[in-house]
């Protein structure tokens, strides 16, 4: 743990800026908001040491090509540390023999998330445009391959290494055997499909919307997760977020997915697989949310925000299959 007064001396040494800290939430970085007088705010990200430098690396070149390709999203933005380089490293006083920690600052972005609000469906409408048009910015950044990782835990590509099957969780035979054909059918299915750079993270904790108005997406958080995976995989994350327990299940994913295909138009194959791609985020958020509480028990409050919602989606698509939610999709985009 950073305390205050180490970050802000930190900050000041490393980027020449100081100001009023708060510190914020997170999984395993330590993150303070740094209010400067004359009213401007900045995110202080003090990296955890498990991060891989690639990855850090990855996620300031992929925002630098953003701010390139689409100046108008709204995105955090970096800002250099006197050094010149992407992040800054700081050598922290008297402790010795700890590996230096890579710090990043970047803008501070006003709205509240969308886990703090009932999001209807001109909402969901708006957060799907909003997917859309990131994604095609990211399709459009030149960032080498080589600089993203395939370790990321977060990717559900890996359930299968990990081992993510059923075992020791209190489902249903049904979802067990939805699993099956998500590991036989659909992961291979989506590894055919074109591949780009990904968010891979669009939780409503990520996604920020204006207080009077939900409607209007303000900004876009958290690329730690970032990929180079299938669009529909996206996709299929922030829809797993909406499943709906009031009406038809996949009313709300429904949705979102319509108003994704009116800005970039989805293949038929994409279509197919959305539905166990949305399976296999909620199984990932299950799994990886309880052992993350179990490895870090002081934080599992913020590990396990949306392990019930999660479970509860589960039990409410166990009677779906694949077939029936891609006709049901159809049926929207055609609507």
């Amino acid at each position: 743990m950073i305390s205050a007064a180490e970050a802000c001396d930190a900050i000041e040494q490393l980027f020449g800026l100081r100001g009023e800290l708060t510190l914020m939430g997170g999984d395993r970085d330590c993150n303070f908001r740094l209010r400067l007088d004359r009213g401007t705010s900045w995110m202080i990200k003090f990296v955890h040491p498990s991060e891989h430098e690639t990855s850090t690396l990855t996620q300031c070149l992929v925002l630098h090509e953003l701010q390139r390709v689409d100046p108008t999203l709204r995105l955090p933005q970096p800002y250099q540390p006197l050094t010149g380089t992407h992040f800054a490293v700081w050598e922290r006083p008297g402790e010795l023999g700890l590996p230096p920690v890579r710090v990043r600052c970047y803008s501070f972005l006003t709205g509240t998330p969308v886990a703090n609000v009932s999001p209807g469906a001109l909402t969901r409408a708006a957060l799907g445009t909003a997917l859309a048009t990131l994604d095609a910015a990211l399709n459009a950044c030149v960032v080498p391959v080589a600089e993203f990782r395939d370790d990321v835990l977060w990717d559900v590509r890996r359930l299968p290494e990990l081992g993510c099957r059923w075992d020791g969780y209190d489902l249903d035979s049904a979802a067990a055997r939805q699993l099956d054909h998500v590991f036989d059918h659909a992961l291979p299915a989506a590894a055919k499909l074109p591949q780009q750079v990904i968010h891979n993270d669009m939780n409503p904790q990520n996604i920020l919307v204006a207080e009077d108005n939900p409607t209007r997406v303000t900004g876009i958080i958290d690329f730690g997760d970032l990929v180079r995976a299938s669009r529909a995989q996206d996709l299929a994350t922030l829809a797993a977020y909406h499943v709906t327990t009031q009406e038809h299940p996949l009313a709300g994913p429904a949705q979102i997915i319509r108003s994704y295909h009116d800005r970039t138009p989805l293949l038929d194959g994409e279509v197919r697989v959305l539905f166990d791609l949305m399976l296999a985020r909620l199984v990932l958020i299950v799994r990886m949310s309880e052992w993350m509480s179990r490895r870090y028990p002081g934080n599992s409050r913020y590990f396990l925000r949306n392990n019930a919602a999660a479970r509860a989606a589960l039990t409410a698509l166990a009677e779906i299959n694949c077939s029936q939610a891609a006709d049901y999709f159809r049926s929207h985009l055609e609507g």
